[in-house]
């Protein structure tokens, strides 16, 4: 079981054909340099496959009480933050999105349902 926060993994370069993250990213101190370090340690062509909830942006309404909601929530539910742009953030961070599916987690509280699943690839060198 790795004990490393995802933001400073203890594995050398190009050390796994696949990374999986289910409902971490929004809890990470830097989404940024998490899937940057996830990109790291990835070999070139390797995977990077996601389950995430995600903001509402399509729903603005929802998303208004996403934000509303965050502050706190952050607080309470381990940094979880509810507003976090993931496919972007993914994408920024240099990984070429192949599949994502948008949808509705249901049996949840509204404003975590919005999530993404996909797999994203690092470029083959």
């Amino acid at each position: 079981m790795v004990k490393d926060p995802l933001e400073s993994l203890g594995f050398p370069d190009a050390s796994f054909d696949f990374v999986v993250g289910t409902l971490v990213l929004c809890s990470v101190q830097n989404l940024n340099k998490a899937l940057a370090e996830a990109y790291r340690v990835l070999k070139p062509g390797g995977g990077y496959v996601f389950l995430e909830h995600v903001a509402a942006e399509n729903r603005p309404r929802r998303y208004q009480w996403q934000r509303y909601i965050e502050p706190i929530w952050k607080r309470v539910a381990g940094n979880c933050h509810l507003t976090r742009k993931t496919a972007t953030a993914i994408t920024k961070a240099g990984f070429l999105i192949e599949d994502v599916i948008e949808e509705s987690m249901r049996k949840t509280m509204p404003i975590f349902r919005p999530t993404i699943r996909g797999i994203a690839y690092k470029p083959k060198m």
